[in-house]
């Protein structure tokens, strides 16, 4: 054979040299199609999404009628709230994130503390008991507004 014509055995030698790190922190032997790993304030902030939508449909009040679900009232509101935090999970740029975060997490807060201030002021606390979606709610918009100033500190 000509020397001059690659051969596929010279070819597999050939391997290009690895490089300076690219605009993802790859090098030229890393292959591009890697799934991209998820950070761990994303699953923070999806896992508190899902305690909101989650919630949205829970109980929020039993009493001896029965138990009531959010939906019912303000439960509509802070399942928007809770898909609008999803979006927010895969924002890239800080700010934008930070304020969806801050926005949807504490709507969720705000609608369960007023739903449970107007549940004591118009009955008192005799027969109701607050509800496994009312606690949900809460804790996944305290959640993302942690994660808010979290996301808009990491700089």
């Amino acid at each position: 054979m000509d020397a001059s014509v690659p051969t596929l055995s010279r070819l597999t030698r050939l391997r290009p040299a690895a490089t300076t790190p690219g605009p993802r922190g790859r090098t030229a032997r890393e292959p591009e199609d890697r799934a991209p790993t998820v950070a761990p304030s994303r699953t923070l902030l999806l896992g508190a999404a899902a305690a909101i939508v989650v919630g949205s449909f829970l109980p929020w009040v039993h009493t001896p009628l029965g138990s009531f679900s959010g939906m019912a009232g303000a439960g509509v509101w802070t399942l928007y709230a809770g898909v609008w935090l999803v979006g927010a999970a895969f924002t890239r740029r800080r700010l934008p994130a930070a304020v969806q975060m801050a926005a949807a997490g504490g709507l969720a807060v705000a609608l369960a503390g007023w739903q449970l201030a107007r549940l004591v002021d118009a009955v008192g606390f005799g027969t109701w008991w607050p509800g496994v979606g009312l606690a949900a709610v809460a804790g996944g918009g305290a959640v993302a507004l942690v994660g808010a100033v979290r996301r808009w500190s990491a700089g």
